[in-house]
């Protein structure tokens, strides 16, 4: 429901976007021909392109299936007023497919958008996901806020919900794509700030192989 909502919204926002540059350019139009000055008319365009680019979020990875979860995400953290940053490299070479990228990327973010829900205390709630790509290696590091330290055992999260063999599924999924693709990961807690961070062979090392 949540995807579906940020979809909607996606998708209303791009409507109005659309309906306001249309009325924009008329202006412009008539600014032109009226003989405005050069200067007037670059003050308006920067005031345009500035409220245009705001309250949205425009990712472009050249990898379109990983652009459009993670709009979707951004707008569906945005919505429960969480802060949703990414730092991304060019993805192209990132060496999973996109439905491996797309499991792991949506269990990761679902998993903090939980947890930021759950610390209704913290002023700032906050989700960074960052994704290096190198020659040699891919690395993708997930982090939010939670409301109290997280318990790490082995490498595994203790789930804290009733009937644990019920739960737990996302970070299953999470597992069996860093396994299933040579990857290896691990967990951390410090400060109350979670963080998951996975390394894959880059597509250098896999030209070698």
């Amino acid at each position: 429901m949540d995807s579906i909502s940020a979809t909607t919204k996606s998708y209303e926002n791009e409507r109005r976007l659309t309906h306001e540059f249309q009325n924009q350019i008329i202006v412009i139009r008539g600014m032109i021909e009226d003989g405005v000055d050069h200067d007037q008319i670059a003050a308006y365009l920067d005031q345009v392109a500035h409220s245009t680019s705001t309250g949205s979020l425009s990712i472009s990875t050249n990898r379109l299936a990983a652009d459009v979860l993670l709009n979707q995400k951004y707008l569906a953290a945005v919505q429960k007023e969480i802060d949703f940053q990414v730092r991304l490299d060019d993805l192209s070479c990132f060496s999973l497919p996109d439905n491996a990228l797309v499991v792991l990327l949506s269990n990761l973010i679902d998993n903090a958008i939980e947890a930021c829900e759950k610390d209704s205390l913290r002023k700032e709630r906050k989700i960074v996901i960052k994704i290096s790509v190198s020659d040699t290696d891919c690395i993708l590091s997930v982090e939010n806020t939670v409301a109290k330290p997280v318990e790490i055992h082995e490498n595994t999260v203790a789930t804290t919900k009733q009937n644990p063999e019920r739960h737990g599924f996302g970070m299953k999924n999470i597992a069996a794509i860093v396994e299933a693709y040579d990857g290896y990961y691990t967990l951390r807690c410090n400060n109350n700030i979670f963080q998951f961070a996975a390394v894959f062979p880059g597509p250098q090392k896999e030209r070698i192989a």
